[in-house]
């Protein structure tokens, strides 16, 4: 009789790991969110950099890719009803909006933020259809919100106020 193999788990290798793949499986999806984890979990300034914006590209090129069977699948559930009218309402005009006055800049400026990445890969592959421009936007846009959160959070904040922002945001 051979007696059981221990695997010997180094918990603090496990939450480490735990830590990083949640940030970059969140940054695809909710991109402040992945910010605001990332700063609490307090990754470090470059890994908290790397991991919200490799994620919130993983984000953008499987929501780029799957945004027309997403769309059929959603019509296929909710067909259209035919309508003369076009519904207008807040969202729909700041949309037309922005898609007017600043094009795929202003969708990527957005998205991190407000529209959330699957919203925004999405309305960005819609409107411009070319999903090498909708990646270098995506990229510059989550780059600069990473670099402006990480560097207020880590060098500008003291360790007073960034306790204190955290117990705020629940970290």
């Amino acid at each position: 009789m051979s007696s059981p193999t221990h695997i010997w788990v180094d918990s603090d290798l496990t939450m480490q790991i735990l830590k990083y793949s949640s940030v970059f499986l969140w940054s695809g999806i909710k991109f402040l969110f992945a910010l605001i984890q990332a700063a609490a979990f307090n990754l470090g300034y470059w890994q908290s950099i790397l991991l919200t914006v490799a994620g919130g590209m993983m984000g953008v090129v499987v929501f780029a890719y799957l945004d027309k069977p997403i769309v059929r699948g959603w019509r296929k559930i909710f067909p259209a009803k035919i309508s003369t009218k076009t519904k207008i309402n807040k969202k729909s005009r700041m949309l037309v909006r922005i898609k007017k006055r600043y094009g795929l800049a202003g969708i990527a400026l957005l998205t991190p933020i407000i529209l959330q990445v699957p919203i925004g890969t999405m309305l960005a592959m819609r409107m411009i259809g070319n999903i090498r421009k909708v990646l270098i936007a995506m990229f510059i846009s989550f780059s600069i919100y990473s670099c402006i959160a990480m560097t207020i959070f880590y060098f500008i904040l003291s360790d007073e106020q960034r306790l204190n922002l955290l117990s705020k945001i629940g970290g």
